[in-house]
């Protein structure tokens, strides 16, 4: 079983991908109705969630009973919107210079992100690929 959180980014990127076994993932898989029950489902077992990867990552950054797999389909890189010609677009983006320059985003993936735990990624199993065709069966 897998499945995704309904009306998330994640959900709505598969059913519009051009790639037909993309909506499949979705469309065969659970629609969860939020993050907690979904990581439960991950904890009870049997269970692939499939949602951003820093989501995963944060959520199980404490124990080595769960892994995250990066799918390397595509990436969630922040932005913002906003009007074109607006008056605070040189302001935003000088501010996220300055941010980029003190290493600000940097200094909070390491907070958000770091933990003490060490698991022996030897036990992870690498024979089957698992990637969007094979899940979309």
């Amino acid at each position: 079983r897998w499945g995704v959180i309904k009306d998330r980014n994640i959900q709505s990127r598969l059913l519009n991908h051009v790639d037909k076994d993309f909506k499949n993932v979705v469309e065969k898989g659970d629609e969860l109705d939020n993050l907690e029950s979904a990581i439960d489902e991950v904890k009870r077992g049997g269970f692939v969630f499939i949602d951003e990867g820093s989501v995963l990552d944060y959520n199980f950054k404490d124990s080595c009973e769960y892994i995250t797999i990066d799918t390397n389909i595509e990436s969630n890189e922040w932005a913002y919107g906003i009007a074109n010609y607006s008056p605070y677009t040189n302001v935003i983006n000088m501010k996220f210079l300055e941010f980029k320059e003190k290493e600000f985003f940097n200094q909070l993936k390491i907070k958000w992100y770091q933990t003490d735990k060490q698991c022996d990624s030897s036990q992870v199993g690498n024979d089957t690929p698992f990637d969007i065709k094979t899940l979309s069966g």
